[in-house]
């Protein structure tokens, strides 16, 4: 799931918390925990915990590479055909981009 709305970015040092792409938790365990994994990676370890994800928490945009998106929707955006909200991350995506200091 992705939106723009208010949110946390959980990336210690990310600076972003509104006015750009954010994305969920995702379900799947095993890319949760990657997810989680790079959170804790990025603070140290010493300011997240799965237990402090609300569903406000989320990653923003800045933390993704453009290969962690669904290709085929990405050329279908740069055609016009789809809009940048409907692009997905996809399914064993996962952050690897640490917040700019």
């Amino acid at each position: 799931m992705s939106g723009r709305d208010n949110f946390r970015c959980v990336v210690y040092g990310c600076k972003y918390q509104h006015g750009i792409r954010s994305f969920s938790f995702p379900t799947n365990s095993i890319i949760r925990n990657k997810w989680i994994d790079f959170a804790k990676k990025t603070s140290g370890g010493d300011h997240f915990s799965e237990d402090s994800i609300t569903k406000k928490s989320k990653v923003c945009s800045t933390h993704f590479l453009s290969t962690d998106y669904n290709q085929s929707q990405v050329q279908q955006c740069k055609m016009g055909l789809l809009s940048e909200e409907k692009v997905h991350l996809h399914r064993e995506a996962y952050p690897s981009i640490p917040a700019k200091v």
